[in-house]
């Protein structure tokens, strides 16, 4: 029977982690819940979160020797849920468990739109981004992990259709979760409180923050941001203006999880800069704007109309691709080039969403069809339980 769950993240565990986790939910339900922090161990480089958080679960370890030790000292009754991606990196890690013979549990939940769109495009972006590391990695991964000692994962919860596709570890014994991203976990938080609603952020047009010049994944993944500062941040502000005057609507900018705006320059001039409430944000307000945010799940999720913004910046480079493969998905032409005059004299048109296109969204990338109306962790304890019940029999 499964009494103990050990996260394993690979990143410094935050508040925004302990609430995704559902830890707490998981403790009521009756189980004993820790995260360890592998992000050293791994030889990692991460910025430090902004909403940085000290709990009891929390165990950080800082060498592969220090962690195998302490895989190999669990006893029965534990199940790894790993947030880490299987690599040449982290092979020790899923070698070390296999090892150990525990249980372990991967998580793919989100999915975004991508594709290709023709082989020298992409075999172009490969080139333009290859490195040592990458090329081994690359190597790495076409030997079947079980030929290196490796165990299929015993559970994989995805969380709609796509993900459930491109499950990582996936053998034919592992037993599938159908659930939602993360996403629709808080927009179902929400749900439950929505009289206690700020009413001062009713309506509005929201921007979904990405944090583009200064997001901690470019100094992880040793690459260079698509956007500057000195360039990115007045071109939006630029067309906020605009916005504004025409709509007569204020923009409030949805802070990206991990932004350090607070102690920052003032980027947004006066504008709200809220961290924390993007589901709240886009639920009661009359439009969206967004690059390629995974936040649009709010937008699908609550039926809001959407506004892609190009930065200049942009032009030919992997944002502007995420933002044409988000906005396929979404069926929209509502896209604003920085790099073209857009002002004008003209009443501003909300765009029109497509309810098809948003329906087809929300079962590709953040609800499974068959996937219970219930908290994501609520899901996974009962498909846990129910199995120990069954096994019992």
């Amino acid at each position: 029977m499964i009494k103990t769950l050990i996260f394993l993240i690979g990143t410094p565990f935050n508040e925004r982690d302990y609430h995704r986790f559902g830890i707490k939910d998981l403790q009521q339900l009756g189980f004993s819940v820790c995260v360890w922090e592998l992000t050293t161990a791994l030889g990692r480089s991460y910025a430090a979160p902004p909403d940085g958080f000290s709990s009891n679960c929390h165990q950080v370890y800082f060498s592969k020797h220090e962690l195998c030790l302490a895989i190999n000292k669990l006893e029965e009754g534990v199940l790894i849920i790993s947030c880490v991606h299987y690599s040449y990196k982290s092979y020790f890690l899923y070698r070390a468990i296999s090892r150990a013979k525990i249980p372990y549990c991967v998580l793919n939940l989100g999915a975004v739109p991508s594709s290709h769109a023709s082989k020298f495009s992409f075999m172009a972006s490969i080139v333009k981004n290859i490195t040592f590391n990458k090329i081994i990695n690359k190597f790495f991964l076409t030997i079947p992990y079980g030929l290196m000692g490796v165990n299929s994962a015993s559970y994989a919860v995805f969380g709609s259709r796509i993900s459930k596709s491109i499950i990582p570890m996936k053998g034919v014994d592992t037993k599938l979760i159908p659930a939602h991203c993360f996403d629709y976990d808080v927009y179902l938080k929400n749900e439950l409180c929505k009289d206690n609603i700020d009413f001062s952020l009713k309506g509005g047009i929201i921007f979904l923050d990405e944090y583009a010049p200064f997001h901690p994944d470019y100094q992880f993944l040793n690459i260079k941001p698509d956007a500057d500062a000195e360039t990115y941040y007045p071109e939006l502000c630029r067309y906020f203006d605009y916005l504004e005057q025409v709509t007569g609507l204020n923009v409030i900018v949805a802070a990206h999880p991990r932004s350090h705006y607070d102690s920052q320059v003032n980027y947004f001039g006066n504008r709200k800069v809220l961290r924390g409430k993007t589901a709240e944000l886009v639920s009661s307000c009359r439009l969206i704007l967004l690059h390629a945010s995974t936040s649009v799940n709010f937008a699908v999720i609550y039926k809001k109309p959407v506004l892609f913004l190009k930065p200049s910046s942009f032009s030919g480079g992997r944002s502007e691709k995420a933002i044409m493969h988000m906005a396929k998905a979404l069926n929209s032409s509502s896209i604003v080039d920085f790099s073209k005059k857009y002002e004008s004299k003209e009443s501003f048109n909300f765009p029109i969403l497509d309810e098809l296109a948003y329906a087809r969204y929300k079962n590709n990338y953040i609800k499974s069809e068959d996937s219970a109306e219930m908290p994501l962790w609520k899901i996974f304890a009962d498909h846990i339980k129910s199995e120990h019940y069954q096994n019992e029999l």
